[in-house]
């Protein structure tokens, strides 16, 4: 078995409803940067949706899916990289966890 082969059949014992680990040509292009996280027995659905987006315009003049002003406030501006369509992860600044934090607790 090839270590790519290995490491999605790792991924799909922890992670089967996954859509990046359900196929495998994404899972292929993003499994050396994919990030996936494993909840706890405790885990549970978060009970309201918050919209995070809003239409902005990207550099072509494109309708573009970009943070939210408010939610500017609760997780920052990611360093200008604003952008929420076929984006990496956002580290979330030090001086807005708590703010994060705060805001994720609210949802559940």
């Amino acid at each position: 078995m090839s270590a790519f082969d290995s490491a999605r059949c790792q991924a799909e014992a922890a992670f089967a409803a996954n859509f990046h680990v359900r196929h495998p040509a994404v899972f292929a292009r993003q499994r050396e940067r994919l990030v996936l996280v494993k909840g706890t027995p405790a885990s549970r659905l978060f009970e309201k949706a918050v919209l995070l987006s809003k239409t902005g315009v990207g550099a072509t003049g494109r309708p573009l899916k970009v943070i939210s002003k408010p939610m500017r406030e609760v997780f920052g501006d990611f360093s200008g990289k604003v952008s929420f369509q076929r984006s990496p992860p956002r580290w979330v600044p030090t001086e807005y966890v708590g703010a994060a934090e705060r805001f994720i607790r609210s949802l559940v």
